[in-house]
Order: C-alpha cells, then sequence, then structure tokens
C-alpha cells in the first residue's frame, strides 16, 4: 500500500469533424421526407382523456408510436390501445396532418 501511486487514465477525446456533421440527413431537407418510427409498450395501462377511470382494461393505452422528422428534428408521441396495423396507420395520419 505504501508504494500504490496514482494512474492517470487513458482517455482519448474525440473532436466532431464539421464536414460530417448531420450526415443521416444532409439530403433530406424536405419536411416528410425522411420519417423514423418506433412504437413502445407500456407495462401499466393508462386511462384515456375521455374516461373517467371506469373503462375495462382492454380498452386502456397500452403503447404508442413515436415518430420522427428529420428535416425538422420534431418528435411527435401517439398514444395507441393496441399496437395493431390499422391503429398505427391512423397514428401516422395524424402525424401527417400535424406536420
Amino acid at each position: 500500500m505504501a508504494r500504490a501511486r496514482q494512474c492517470k487514465p487513458n482517455v482519448v477525446k474525440l473532436k466532431a469533424v464539421p464536414e460530417e456533421a448531420g450526415a443521416l440527413s444532409w439530403d433530406k431537407y424536405e419536411v416528410g421526407d425522411f420519417v423514423s418510427l418506433d412504437q413502445y409498450v407500456v407495462k401499466t395501462p393508462g386511462r384515456l382523456p375521455t374516461g373517467f377511470g371506469r373503462e375495462s382494461f382492454v380498452n386502456m393505452f397500452h403503447g404508442g408510436t413515436i415518430f420522427r422528422d428529420a428535416a425538422l428534428k420534431y418528435i411527435y408521441v401517439q398514444k395507441q390501445v393496441s399496437l395493431g396495423a390499422s391503429e398505427t396507420v391512423n397514428a401516422k395520419m395524424r402525424f401527417e396532418e400535424w406536420l
């Protein structure tokens, strides 16, 4: 213990290259040209805004879809009762109207 010394960490700091900033969206300038989406599932179902807390377990929010536009860098979250194809397509249409 008497001979223990502090070692310098081998940390390398990287700097961002300005020419490569925004490489994923450099040619996606128009709104709606490049949209990413992902779905999430919640463990505890959520209440609907129109209900009074007495809706059945099946009619509660069980997840949703997250949309991100590369040009505007806006994020839009749409909650869904089920993660089926019909509700996902309706969420996509609501996102396009919102854009």
